[in-house]
């Protein structure tokens, strides 16, 4: 009932998998915003139809991920600081 060219937008062929996430959040700690990187990976896996989320989705994940990381940001700092000191303990 779709017509061809609009089925990647249906809801069953949209998704985020890890590689895409993954990208989206190396784009933010790049301080690249979600409408560049929705631009970048597309050019990197070849056009839209490979895509496979449109570019609110990608503004909706780094929404979800802001406000995942907005709760725990003093403990990651924490961890880090305390695998760094592990990692610098070992090699002594």
């Amino acid at each position: 009932m779709v017509e061809e060219r609009h089925k990647r937008f249906m809801k069953l062929n949209r998704n985020l998998d890890l590689v895409h996430q993954k990208f989206i959040l190396d784009c933010a700690n790049a301080n690249i915003g979600p409408t560049l990187s929705f631009s970048l990976l597309k050019e990197v896996l070849g056009g839209l139809d490979y895509v496979g989320c449109t570019v609110l989705e990608v503004r909706n994940y780094r929404r979800d991920l802001r406000a995942y990381v907005e709760g725990a940001d003093a403990q990651m700092l924490l961890n880090e600081m305390r695998r760094k000191k592990e990692l610098w303990c070992i090699h002594i």
